[in-house]
Parts: structure tokens; sequence; C-alpha cells
């Protein structure tokens, strides 16, 4: 790499990483007053991640270091999970652009899916997965009208339109119609699982395998030295897991704080 091509990733990361500190200020101002309002502060907050992650990435360092510490002054703690969330979903809008209009980033984030699919293969199905990422977006906003599409809408348009979008095919009239009607039946309809992203949406968790595998080497380490030294494996894992979700509800900090405790506190 070039000293010019390195200072000029040095200037895009401190440009991404200072455009994130006003937008948390907002995003914590928002919070307090007018929760609807935050979503499009979230899509703003995403378009730095992703630009930020991507410079980190070219360096060869670990981008969510970095995102988890220009994130940290946010009112609400940011799980790992969200900060793919919010990287996919700036991924998107990068595409939208103005399209997004005051649309929740947790709305972007299932059309990722179509640009993770298109990823390091040909131009010419790169260039038909982010058309469809317009496309869909747009029967998305039609169907919803006049509020903003929900994530659960987006999703069930890319999984009826995905199998007809691989490929330099495109879309079909037929899988279109039959997109359109189908968020139309499910518009304004809240997902049921996953975290709550603090302006009323909740997310559905979607984790890189990568993670998930790094996560698990570690994790079978844990388990396997409480199985030695006697207890149930069954046992370890459903307490580990009573565990994230404490977390995910009150925040490693204060479960960490209450675990100190001593018994009975």
């Amino acid at each position: 790499m070039s000293r010019k091509d390195s200072a000029a990733l040095r200037a895009a990361l401190k440009a991404a990483t200072d455009s994130l500190k006003p937008l948390i200020d907002e995003a914590n101002a928002e919070e307090s007053r007018h929760s609807s309002a935050i979503g499009s502060i979230f899509v703003r907050i995403a378009l730095a991640l992703h630009t930020g992650a991507a410079v980190k990435v070219t360096l060869g360092q670990d981008w969510r270091v970095w995102a988890a510490s220009s994130l940290k002054a946010l009112t609400r703690p940011v799980s790992p999970p969200t900060l793919y969330r919010l990287r996919n979903a700036g991924a998107v809008a990068e595409i939208l652009g103005a399209a997004v209009g005051e649309a929740s980033y947790t709305a972007l984030v299932p059309l990722y899916r179509l640009l993770a699919d298109a990823a390091g293969k040909s131009d010419e199905i790169v260039k038909a997965a982010t058309e469809s990422v317009s496309d869909i977006w747009a029967a998305a906003v039609e169907a919803a009208a006049p509020m903003s599409p929900t994530e659960e809408a987006v999703r069930q348009l890319v999984e009826i339109e995905v199998p007809t979008t691989r490929g330099a095919k495109g879309r079909t009239a037929k899988g279109r119609k039959a997109a359109t009607a189908k968020a139309k039946r499910s518009r304004n309809t809240p997902t049921d699982t996953g975290e709550n992203d603090g302006a009323g949406n909740v997310e559905t968790v979607s984790i890189d395998p990568a993670a998930v595998e790094a996560c698990g080497k570690i994790a079978g380490s844990m388990v396997g030295a409480f199985v030695k030294a006697g207890t149930d494996e069954g046992t370890v894992r459903g307490i580990m897991l009573a565990a994230v979700r404490l977390i995910r509800e009150h925040g490693a900090d204060t479960v960490a704080a209450a675990l100190a405790a001593p018994a009975g506190k």
C-alpha cells in the first residue's frame, strides 16, 4: 500500500469517526425526547460505521474494536450482534441514499442478505443484487405507505425475491406482485424475536458465522472446564444461556455487579 493510499484511508477513517460523535449526541438527546425520531439517526450512524469498518478491514484491523469504542457514548450499550446489523444496514443505506426516508436501520438489515450472497462474484451478479436491493425497498415502501417499512415486512419481501434475484436474471413481475401483496398484509407488524433497539423496534439477531465459530471455541472451553469440575454439561449451558438473557435485558455491567454481590443481597 502506497503512502498516498494509506493517508487517504486514514482520512476516511477519521471522517467516519468524527461524524459519529455528533450523531451519538443527537441519538441520546432524541431518545429522551422523541423515540420515533431516532430511527433515521441510527441509519446515519450505520452509514458511518459501514465506511469506517471498510477502512479498518482494508488496513487489516478489527473493525469491531473501533466500532465498539466509537459507540460507547450511546445511552444504550450496543451488543456485538447489533454492531454487525448496523454495519450491514449502512451498506444497504449507501445504495438506497435518500430513498431510506425516515425508516429505522433495522428495516434495512434483511436487504444485506442480497449483497452478502453476491459478494465475491462477478460484476454482473453484484450489479443485479444492488439493483434488487433498490427494487425490493421500493416495493416495501409502497406496501407500507404511509408508514415506513418494518424489518419483518422487508424480510418477507427478501425471502420471496431471493430465488429470482440471484445471478443476473433480475426480478419477475409475478414475484414482485406477490412480494408487494404479502408485504401489505403484514405491514407494520413487529417481529417477535430478538433484541429491542431502544426505539421500540425489535431486532432479529443476524450473527456472522465466523464470529459464532470463534466464540464457540471459547464457550466450549469454558463449558469443558465446568464439566471437568463435575457439573453437568446441560446445566452449564442452561446457566450460560440464562446469563445471556440477563445481559440482553439489563446490560453486561449491571449483571456483573449483581453476580458480584453476596448471595441474597
